[in-house]
């Protein structure tokens, strides 16, 4: 748990104290049955990986949980990439790239993310995967191998694709006696 991030990977480490917990400088970090925690910032936060020209790899998997203080679970910054695996764990926030980042999310075997992916590169959600909306999306590509989207929240949303592959089910909430 740190005051601000709960874990902040910048210019190729993890830096403990007040920005977060310190995990080393290795590319790949692995939460197992764990809970992260950003007091008034998100969960976790990676900045300044393209200096070493290295993709961030993090797997939440068995249960993990991502709490945060300002709602992003995940930030990704300053032309970053980050590779991010879902896996049988519930997460409630929001998975946030910039626009010079990449982000790439997978949701895998019964994985649930309720929120938003904003600026998101490519998701994958496959077996049994869920991804619950909470407001309008973009994402440049979706591939659906067994998992599902959901349009949650109050309201109308809307959910931007360039590319849709593979099988899968919307919930859209459709009101058909309305309108």
């Amino acid at each position: 748990m740190g005051d601000l991030n709960g874990i902040n990977i910048t210019d190729g480490s993890a830096r403990g104290s007040s920005d977060g917990s310190l995990i080393g400088n290795k590319p790949y970090t692995v939460i197992n049955d764990s809970i992260v925690e950003g007091l008034t910032g998100a969960a976790i936060r990676v900045d300044q990986r393209v200096l070493f020209d290295i993709d961030s790899y993090i797997a939440v998997q068995n249960h993990s949980e991502l709490l945060s203080g300002n709602g992003n679970l995940l930030e990704v910054a300053d032309s970053s990439t980050v590779n991010f695996n879902v896996d049988n764990s519930t997460l409630n926030g929001n998975l946030v790239a910039d626009d010079t980042s990449t982000l790439k999310v997978t949701l895998q075997n019964g994985a649930q993310l309720n929120g938003d992916i904003i600026n998101g590169n490519t998701l994958a959600i496959t077996s049994g995967g869920q991804w619950q909306m909470q407001g309008d999306n973009a994402v440049k590509s979706l591939s659906m191998q067994g998992g599902s989207v959901g349009f949650g929240g109050e309201g109308f949303h809307t959910l931007s694709l360039n590319e849709l592959s593979g099988s899968g089910t919307f919930g859209m909430r459709v009101d058909l006696d309305n309108g």
